[in-house]
């Protein structure tokens, strides 16, 4: 490629003139060379630099970083696994598929179960795409899941196609978590959607710190019944200037020749730019969906009503994402013939728990007794619970004083 054809004039000038040079445009940082404006590498690195920026930056937004945050990280902690249906109906932990300790052990050789969750989560909220590379052995089985951080995804020809910084990636080795999507593939970022109210609010945080930077907002007046001398004066300024600064907040000040002081109560403005702070953390939050005591918003709010706040951010937030996850696996973490016995399933029984007294009336039902037929176990109890199996708890009461029957196994 000659200089013209870099910028596309070759067709005005002619293919010789110009001939032999090969301009290269290079980014010293990250020692990466692009060919020409059409190299699709450069096009992928304008874009990443675009979106990466803006993202890192909204999350120095303590209200993003907590939405964020504490989103991905209940995603993270919660166990995603591959359940098996045997031909009985009963749903068991697939602990000899190999998915499973992928998914709860090591997905690769840097990261834990959980700093995965919670790393693809995070980019699915912040850039709309969280994306893995799936890495298979030679006999076609999953061995590890590798997150990638310079990967775009367009669509051409109706099919995706996954470019990085060296070479296409084909579909089929991408595990892709996307929520809310425009054109199908690319999901939507919450900091683009959002970023408005993320601007806002750092424009009032930035003012705020140059209020204080500057010294911009006095404390309060001071008044001399007659004409301050310049000695006094000179003396005032000093102690004055000695008491400035965080550390001596709060001090006292000696005043002289009968001066009084009084100080300025908090200013319309003042209360304005506190409302409007709350008000952009609230519109975060209704774009992360995360409610205000989870945002650390609200004092009033900790009593009987969070539980039903907790129950709220599970269904309407998480329970979506807990899809977007199951599905995806669903599709291209399992072969054809896994998809018939196998699922991915998020246990966020541990989120839906009520209280101890309210756990306790739901066992007692579940278990049943005497005139009652139970539909659990007491080892399916304690395995909620996370207690340890006993050899006595694999009976079903069955409403009949004390007799109990075991369940059904697949040979009965």
């Amino acid at each position: 490629m000659n200089l013209l054809s870099f910028f596309g004039l070759e067709g005005m000038f002619g293919a010789d003139l110009g001939s032999g040079l090969q301009p290269q445009a290079a980014y010293d940082d990250g020692g990466r060379v692009f060919r020409g404006l059409d190299d699709p590498d450069l096009e992928e690195y304008i874009r990443a630099d675009q979106n990466g920026s803006g993202s890192k930056q909204a999350l120095f937004n303590t209200a993003v970083f907590r939405a964020v945050d504490v989103t991905s990280a209940v995603i993270a902690a919660l166990p995603f696994r591959p359940m098996q249906t045997r031909p009985d109906g009963e749903i068991i932990e697939a602990i000899d598929h190999p998915l499973f300790e992928i998914l709860n052990d090591q997905p690769n050789h840097f990261q834990t179960a959980p700093e995965f969750k919670q790393w693809m989560q995070m980019r699915a909220l912040v850039d709309g795409d969280g994306l893995a590379r799936i890495v298979k052995t030679g006999s076609g089985r999953i061995s590890g899941l590798l997150p990638l951080d310079d990967v775009t995804a367009t669509l051409e020809g109706g099919s995706p196609v996954y470019r990085g910084p060296r070479s296409t990636i084909p579909a089929d080795e991408i595990f892709h978590l996307r929520g809310l999507s425009w054109n199908g593939l690319n999901g939507l970022s919450r900091i683009r959607q959002a970023a408005r109210a993320i601007n806002l609010a750092k424009d009032a945080e930035d003012a705020a710190v140059n209020i204080f930077r500057n010294n911009m907002a006095a404390g309060g007046v001071l008044s001399h019944p007659g004409k301050l001398s310049d000695d006094a004066r000179g003396k005032l300024r000093k102690r004055m200037e000695n008491r400035t600064g965080i550390a001596n907040a709060g001090k006292w000040l000696v005043l002289q020749e009968g001066m009084t002081a009084t100080p300025w109560q908090q200013s319309g403005r003042e209360s304005q730019q506190i409302e409007r702070s709350k008000h952009q953390v609230e519109e975060v939050s209704r774009v992360f969906g995360v409610p205000r005591p989870l945002m650390m918003m609200d004092d009033t709010s900790w009593g009987s009503g969070i539980e039903q706040l907790g129950i709220f951010f599970v269904t309407y937030a998480l329970m979506p994402w807990f899809t977007a996850w199951e599905k995806r696996g669903r599709m291209s973490l399992l072969t054809p013939k896994d998809r018939k016995t196998i699922h991915l399933d998020f246990d966020e029984s541990e989120l839906l728990r009520g209280s101890m007294k309210d756990q306790a009336e739901f066992f007692s039902k579940a278990i049943g007794g005497p005139g009652t037929k139970g539909w659990k176990t007491a080892n399916e109890i304690r395995r909620l619970t996370g207690d340890g199996r006993h050899k006595d708890g694999d009976t079903l009461a069955t409403g009949q004083g004390n007799l109990n029957v075991p369940p059904k196994t697949p040979s009965s």
